[in-house]
């Protein structure tokens, strides 16, 4: 051979890349093998053991942990999962490693025994995000437990971090014939440890929902008050066994899928409940009955705010409903808010003025006729001015009856004779713009009602009226008679018992009423009126008053065209008369004493009727005509004499009574103190 060509490659960075490919491929085998262990079961218990079984060939160990840290600075630590490597190292070895812990991913949780001085390896993995290693550089702590009782030459460990509770430790286990770690594995460690972590958070969560529904389902199935979940449509989707007995069913079988829209909150739309709930009650009926039940709903809304479904808690309340009056509760609520429209209109600020004059005069006519004997000239006089201040008073109380607690006393009743006397009344309120008038029938049967309740119903069914002709209309008022047969009262028209009825319509030339707002037009605060414009408890007060006479109402309605509302109520028999009041005279008794009082009351001639009074009585009294004027009667006249009772007005000009006894009691504490106002709201 004459010539040798030798031809010479530098191959270093081919192999390099092969080397780094190499790593990149065991990386990503690693990463896939424990990542399969772990998606393949939606069992996470199950799979966190078999991920662990997956790291004994990835990294090549003996063992794989993963301790729970109940708490860190404890002697021994929880095994929860964890896998072993089968082999002659867990034979009869000296160590016996199953003797002392069993490693098995099928063994119940066993605990790190405290020889081992784990809660070293936990503080060194906390003060780091990076794998730990222990063995040749930094040896293992109790070197000699970790080699002669479990034949463990080196561990790496890192601290993982779940979603929920408290880190929890990875650790892998090598014998002492295993292989050093190698660097390039740290990097996929730490990258297991984060999936790991991610599977134990899921786990933990899972736990803890399951956990939940179990206290939740306990809760629901023993609660003694009825639970319930039901689709917007009111479907019942879910029930206790409370509800289905409440309700009259013998299963909840037969209670879910059954509608019951009363129990879905009015308003019932995607804004119409609120985020913390609504309280209402209902009346709803069982085979054996009506019963009233008192509900909690609360809507459970989507992401997009949309509702899901309702979930409530009922009670049972009939035993309480029962136990109320009669009315007594809703009736004088209702009453007092639609009255006080009219009051407003017509009285005023005058009206308590006008009282504060009618206590003097009345006050006063009273304490002279006490003092006048019955064969005294002078006391016929007397006794007019008391009947004038009597009749003057009962016009008062016309305009104030609206916003006052009154007995009902039902008896012989002329509906004609009611509207004419407010007729007058009526025109005013209603303005001048709407034309009204009347069609009385003379030969109208009477009956037996409060006239206060009737003319409740008459003002509010015309203020009604008006409400809903703004632009101005006409309001017409019948009455008359009407037999009701029994075809009309088995159809289900009218309410009542067949018989002779009185009937009063009033007709209105107004916007009228779709069907959706004829359906709810009697419940309690409904209103189609714009905010602040009316509080929706008319018609409820129209509604319950005529129930209470034993009567009826009927609604006839066309949008554009008007509105005709009618009450029929049972005519009185002709042996029926009118309850006949006695007035009876009755002395009074007054106990009287001789302590002292403040007496403050702006309106002179209220204050000396007050004063005489007490006077009469035996009584000690400073008078003052407002809070300032009282407390210089304190500093000066009554500064060595003990006041007992401050009698105060409440509304004053200056300092208010409530102003004046906060500053009475700072100075003299044991002063008892008792207001007086002709304000209601006081």
């Amino acid at each position: 051979v004459d010539l040798v060509v030798n031809i010479v490659q530098d191959i270093t960075e081919a192999r390099r890349a092969d080397v780094a490919i190499s790593k990149h491929l065991h990386y990503l085998e690693g990463m896939n093998r424990v990542s399969e262990a772990i998606e393949r079961t939606m069992d996470l218990e199950g799979a966190l053991p078999a991920a662990m079984a997956r790291l004994l060939d990835v990294f090549d160990c003996d063992r794989a942990w993963l301790v729970h840290l109940s708490d860190p600075e404890s002697s021994g630590f929880r095994i929860p999962f964890s896998a072993q490597r089968p082999g002659p190292e867990s034979d009869g070895t000296p160590a016996n490693r199953a003797a002392l812990i069993n490693l098995s991913a099928t063994a119940k949780i066993e605990v790190i025994p405290s020889e081992a001085e784990f809660q070293e390896i936990v503080r060194a993995c906390k003060a780091t995000e990076e794998p730990v290693v222990f063995g040749r550089e930094q040896p293992l702590p109790n070197a000699d437990f970790w080699k002669g009782s479990l034949g463990v030459e080196s561990a790496k460990a890192i601290s993982v971090r779940p979603q929920v509770g408290r880190p929890w430790i990875l650790c892998l286990l090598r014998s002492q014939e295993a292989p050093p770690w190698k660097a390039e594995e740290f990097i996929m460690f730490k990258d297991i440890s984060s999936r790991i972590a991610t599977a134990l958070g899921a786990m933990l969560l899972n736990r803890d929902l399951r956990r939940s529904e179990e206290k939740y389902r306990t809760l629901f199935e023993r609660s003694m008050d009825g639970i319930y979940r039901c689709s917007p449509d009111g479907i019942i989707l879910d029930a206790n066994p409370a509800l289905v007995a409440m309700l009259g069913f013998t299963d909840r079988a037969q209670l879910v899928g059954t509608v019951h829209k009363r129990l879905i909150p009015a308003g019932m739309d995607a804004g119409g409940v609120s985020e913390g709930g609504e309280t209402f009650s209902v009346e709803l009926e069982r085979k054996d009955g009506p019963i009233w039940i008192e509900v909690n709903a609360q809507s459970i809304r989507r992401i997009g705010g949309t509702i899901a479904h309702f979930e409530g808690i009922v009670r049972n309340i009939s035993d309480r409903r029962r136990a109320e009056e009669a009315l007594k509760a809703s009736e004088e609520k209702l009453r007092q808010s639609q009255k006080m429209e009219a009051v407003g209109r017509l009285a005023g600020g005058v009206a308590h003025d006008f009282n504060n004059l009618l206590t003097a005069i009345n006050g006063f006519s009273d304490l002279l006729l006490m003092s006048v004997g019955k064969d005294d000239s002078r006391r016929a006089h007397l006794e007019e001015i008391r009947k004038a201040g009597a009749r003057a008073a009962e016009l008062t109380s016309q305009l104030l009856a609206f916003s006052r607690k009154q007995v009902l006393a039902p008896r012989m009743v002329d509906l004609n004779t009611v509207v004419t006397g407010m007729e007058t009344m009526l025109r005013r309120l209603i303005g001048e713009n709407i034309g009204f008038r009347t069609r009385l029938d003379p030969h109208m049967p009477k009956i037996i009602a409060d006239p206060g309740q009737m003319e409740q119903i008459i003002l509010n069914l015309v203020l009604n009226a008006r409400d809903a002709m703004p632009n101005g209309g006409e309001i017409t008022v019948l009455t008359g008679a009407r037999r009701l047969q029994e075809e009309q009262h088995t159809s289900g028209f009218l309410d009542v018992v067949p018989g002779i009825y009185a009937f009063l319509s009033v007709c209105d030339t107004g916007t009228g009423m779709d069907h959706e707002t004829k359906s709810r037009l009697f419940e309690p605060f409904f209103t189609t009126k714009q905010k602040d414009k009316g509080t929706g408890l008319g018609l409820s007060i129209v509604y319950g008053a005529i129930k209470q006479a034993n009567g009826t109402i009927t609604v006839e309605t066309e949008m554009d065209k008007g509105t005709v509302f009618s009450i029929f109520l049972p005519a009185a028999a002709r042996e029926d008369k009118p309850e006949k009041i006695r007035m009876r005279e009755r002395a009074l008794r007054s106990v009287g004493g001789t302590e002292t009082i403040l007496l403050v009351e702006d309106e002179d001639a209220v204050r000396r009727l007050v004063r005489d009074v007490l006077e009469v009585g035996g009584y000690k009294v400073f008078e003052a005509p407002g809070g300032e004027q009282a407390m210089e009667i304190l500093e000066k006249q009554a500064k060595d004499t003990r006041i007992h009772l401050l009698l105060t007005d409440v509304v004053m000009g200056g300092m208010s009574g409530r102003e004046l006894a906060e500053r009475l009691k700072a100075a003299r504490p044991g002063t008892k103190v008792l207001f007086m106002s002709g304000y209601t709201e006081d």
